[in-house]
């Protein structure tokens, strides 16, 4: 595996794209397979399939009114045709609150661009506030 500039570059793009509620991205760089994932922040945030995930992300994007006002430190590798991300991207809603989050994707590359396939976006917990240690 090695690291790869030109998919941080695609995930650097989108995280930009999504800051002024640009869904053009989701377009070019979501795969249409049955077998795309993404997993949100929400417990009922589990959204399969490449059409529906792309339909998903737009109105999310769209309708939210928290925004991406950083999007970390992006770090992305590929080995062939598979490629993976990783970031501390920072929400801001509305009143000036910034929410750090965690991001994962996992990327195929498909007629020469590279397509998102899973992503994760979570808000990490104390393990003390969930195991009570």
């Amino acid at each position: 595996m090695e690291r790869s500039d030109e998919l941080r570059d695609v995930v650097l793009a989108a995280f930009e794209e999504f800051a002024n509620q640009d869904t053009s991205w989701i377009d070019r760089h979501t795969s249409s397979h049955e077998g795309v994932l993404v997993i949100g922040t929400d417990p009922n945030e589990w959204i399969e399939g490449g059409e529906q995930v792309a339909q998903n992300s737009k109105e999310e994007i769209q309708e939210s009114t928290a925004r991406f006002s950083s999007p970390g430190e992006v770090e992305a590798f590929v080995e062939g045709t598979v490629g993976w991300a990783s970031s501390l991207p920072v929400w801001t809603l509305e009143d000036g609150t910034e929410i750090p989050a965690r991001w994962t994707g996992v990327f195929h590359q498909e007629e020469g661009e590279w397509k998102m396939v899973q992503g994760h976006i979570s808000v990490g917990v104390p393990n003390e506030d969930l195991f009570g240690e």
